[in-house]
């Protein structure tokens, strides 16, 4: 997919867990399998639905609960 969620087929979009999508930080297509990830590229699928192109270019993060702490 491309950087507004198109697929080789441009009528077909996707977002979320199952995309292998570019990342311009890594400077290659990675999947990201984050609540993050899914959320930010949804809304980057729905613009692009809408005819407003905002491309996904977000910093891949990830963050745990253990216990009583919390780590970003």
């Amino acid at each position: 997919m491309d950087e507004f969620g198109r697929t080789e087929d441009s009528s077909v979009f996707a977002c979320g867990d199952c995309t292998n999508h570019p990342n311009f930080y890594l400077n290659k297509n990675i999947r990201l399998e984050s609540v993050h990830n899914a959320l930010e590229q949804a809304k980057t699928v729905a613009l692009s639905l809408l005819g407003k192109q905002e491309k996904y270019d977000q910093v891949p993060w990830f963050w745990s609960d253990q216990f009583e702490e919390n780590f970003r």
